[in-house]
């Protein structure tokens, strides 16, 4: 039987907190660490675009074993980065360093970790499930092609003409698709703060994959207050780092072209974002499901009462 502690709905903004304060005091280590698992979730995804090309032919239900292989790496890789963050996060709060050979925490428990990806992956169908809702598989093509016309217009170079970028998003259904924008934005905190409590039960307590996500859904649940409150102030923190990346990547491409800027932009988001998250997730683990006690941001531990589980 586990014990969730119930905090007030103020922990969640010391979940992030804490985070920053990580983050503070050891920038370069958790940066570094982050960039490599951010590299080697990249060739993660190249490995997978390639198992899908190569086995594109095989019938069904052979055809299926692809997509699983894409959905594991995908979905699982980032889950076995970031659960090696979330031990390099744990030790800088106990006073210990950081280092790159933390993140093959994530190989010791590769199957439990396997299986806390199912959180995105039901939100990834949740999401594309209420966009061809709300648009239409025909709405979906139409707004596909859209992107790749305006890709194709910045690749010319210069600034686009206000005039064809107008007439070409006057063709999609601009509303709902604002909408579907919204709810996915809405949602991702929500999924981000599920998977990292799932993650450190895991790594933490060296629990399965499903208890797990049970321990991380019940103890989300119970303190709900705390979860919308931490997803409202990351959803809050995106917004403003990606403005801040993109005004930095336009001066980056300005200087050495956009290639280089859009490896940047990326780098300076993983780099400051998994970290952030990781401290956080150490910090919401402690409180939720661990035993409680202190605070690496240096604020006042929120009183818990516990529920049985």
């Amino acid at each position: 039987m586990s014990t969730i502690n119930k905090v007030p709905a103020s922990a969640g903004a010391e979940w992030l907190l804490a985070g920053f304060a990580l983050l503070k005091r050891a920038p370069v280590p958790l940066f570094a660490i982050s960039v490599v698992g951010l590299l080697v979730v990249a060739l993660s995804l190249l490995v997978a675009v390639a198992v899908v090309a190569l086995m594109a032919a095989l019938p069904f239900p052979l055809s299926l074993i692809p997509l699983l292989i894409y959905a594991a790496l995908t979905l699982g890789v980032p889950c076995l980065i970031f659960a090696g963050v979330v031990w390099a996060a744990r030790e800088v709060s106990e006073g210990r360093d950081a280092s790159v050979h933390h993140l093959q925490v994530g190989i010791r428990h590769v199957a439990p970790l396997l299986l806390t990806s199912v959180i995105p992956l039901a939100g990834t169908i949740l999401s594309a499930t209420l966009l061809i809702a709300l648009i239409g598989t025909d709405g979906v093509q139409q707004a596909n092609d859209v992107m790749v016309k305006l890709q194709a217009l910045m690749a010319e170079g210069g600034q686009p003409d206000p005039a064809q970028v107008n007439a070409l998003v006057a063709s999609l259904p601009v509303v709902r698709f604002l909408f579907w924008m919204l709810v996915t934005i809405a949602l991702a905190p929500i999924v981000v703060c599920l998977v990292m409590v799932a993650v450190s039960e895991v790594i933490f307590s060296d629990r399965s994959g499903f208890s797990a996500l049970r321990l991380s859904l019940a103890a989300n649940a119970k303190n709900f207050g705390a979860l919308i409150v931490f997803s409202l102030l990351l959803a809050v923190l995106l917004f403003a780092l990606s403005l801040i990346l993109q005004i930095v990547g336009v001066m980056v491409q300005f200087v050495l072209g956009p290639v280089i800027a859009v490896l940047f932009t990326n780098l300076a988001l993983m780099g400051v974002l998994m970290p952030l998250l990781a401290g956080a997730a150490y910090t919401a683990w402690r409180q939720m499901l661990g035993n409680g006690s202190g605070s690496t941001s240096g604020i006042a531990t929120p009183t818990v009462s516990h529920i049985e589980v």
